[in-house]
């Protein structure tokens, strides 16, 4: 979080990039600073070194669908005050690619519902992208914390189930590019055989012929 967060704001709506008009004109895109997502990056995230683990963890997944749970909770009235939005206007769903197909851009999918959309403000969200400050309360906080502590009452035991799985995994790859590996040794071994083969019958055949 680059600076201290004192209430869930737009700080930025940035128009449609010409790339936009190929989208859907009921989807818009918010990407976010929060209080939640710095406490469950520093406090679980880094402090279990969830992005350093092997395999996707879905103790991971918990934490961080309260976090967005929680971060939309408190965006939905914002934005309808902002946008003249009703609530069910629309729908704001959190993916890792919302605002790159690569996953370097999380952040949340907005789509207007046809009320939503019929409204005579819908216009500076239609395909807008909103960059806002999310305060989280505190009592969502204390959720999110309640979410932290159980999940990594779990992540011991989901440790050892993951690395398992990648290990048994490696296994396999490894076994099968063996098998490869063999197959193809043994391949080259029935061509040179061919070939050596052929090479006799060519020089039977060219003694045959001087015997003649």
């Amino acid at each position: 979080m680059k600076t201290e967060i004192t209430c869930t704001k737009i700080t930025t709506n940035h128009g449609p990039d010409s790339d936009d008009w190929k989208k859907s004109p009921t989807r818009f895109t918010v990407s976010r600073e929060s209080n939640a997502i710095a406490l469950i990056e520093s406090e679980f995230a880094g402090k279990h070194g969830i992005y350093d683990l092997p395999y996707h963890s879905t103790c991971w997944d918990a934490v961080v669908r309260a976090s967005t749970a929680a971060e939309a909770a408190a965006m939905e009235p914002v934005l309808c005050a902002e946008f003249g939005l009703a609530p069910g206007d629309f729908t704001l769903k959190f993916s890792a690619k919302a605002g790159c197909p690569c996953g370097c851009s999380p952040g949340y999918i907005g789509m207007l519902t046809p009320a939503g959309y019929s409204r005579p403000s819908s216009d500076k969200l239609s395909r807008h992208h909103l960059w806002m400050d999310v305060l989280v309360g505190d009592g969502d906080i204390a959720n999110i914390r309640a979410v932290m502590a159980k999940q990594a009452a779990r992540l011991p035991a989901e440790r050892i189930r993951g690395e398992a799985k990648v290990a048994a995994e490696k296994a396999v790859r490894e076994a099968q590019k063996a098998k490869e590996v063999e197959e193809q040794a043994a391949w080259e071994k029935r061509r040179l055989e061919r070939e050596e083969e052929y090479k006799q019958m060519d020089l039977r055949a060219s003694l045959n012929s001087a015997s003649l």
